[in-house]
């Protein structure tokens, strides 16, 4: 209802952050015995969920310490699909202001952070693509999906990638080939 783009699943804005936030209180609670989703990257949705037990989460995902970008970071589109799609910045703010309002209290809530650093914006594109080999033919997108696809991440990704490596325990890059090249301990993090 807010804006076309975010059909597509995946920024800040599309997650249940709410059912991570009741997830969260439970562990701390003492909560054992969790219902948690089950994610079908074929079908780019859940796929119904699983009952585990546990005592501590690891949580993994793209947008994860994501934080919010000053408003004339976001002015000007970073891509072509937000130029074409998104030329008032009407997505970009509202994606924006969930960060702000529903993220940032999530990120305060963990524990201990690990950051694996991507050498580039253009590695995604590439790690995309050879993603999308893994899957069945028939859910597979096709080059210009993709692209089209992962701009909807470029300015998430590239604000995270200057920013969230002063905000980690261990900053660990990742080379091209999928290989951790060093780790930085950060002792210095707020």
């Amino acid at each position: 209802d807010v804006h076309p783009q975010l059909r597509t699943r995946g920024v800040p804005g599309t997650h249940e952050w709410a059912w991570l936030q009741r997830t969260l209180d439970a562990v701390r609670a003492g909560v054992t015995r969790l219902n948690l989703p089950v994610f079908d990257k074929g079908r780019d949705d859940r796929r119904g969920t699983v009952d585990v037990e546990a005592r501590r989460l690891i949580l993994e995902g793209w947008c994860l310490g994501v934080t919010t970008q000053p408003e004339s970071q976001l002015r000007q589109p970073c891509n072509t699909l937000e130029a074409a799609e998104d030329s008032d910045g009407r997505w970009r703010r509202y994606v924006n202001e969930q960060i702000r309002s529903h993220y940032e209290p999530l990120w305060r809530q963990v524990d201990f952070w690990v950051h694996l650093r991507v050498p580039s914006f253009a590695q995604v594109v590439a790690w995309r693509t050879q993603q999308e080999q893994q899957l069945p033919p028939e859910q597979r997108m096709s080059e210009i999906e993709i692209l089209r696809f992962i701009q909807h991440y470029e300015r998430i990704t590239r604000h995270t990638l200057a920013e969230l490596p002063g905000q980690v325990d261990y900053l660990l890059p990742v080379d091209r080939h999928h290989n951790i090249s060093r780790i930085i301990e950060r002792n210095d993090r707020g």
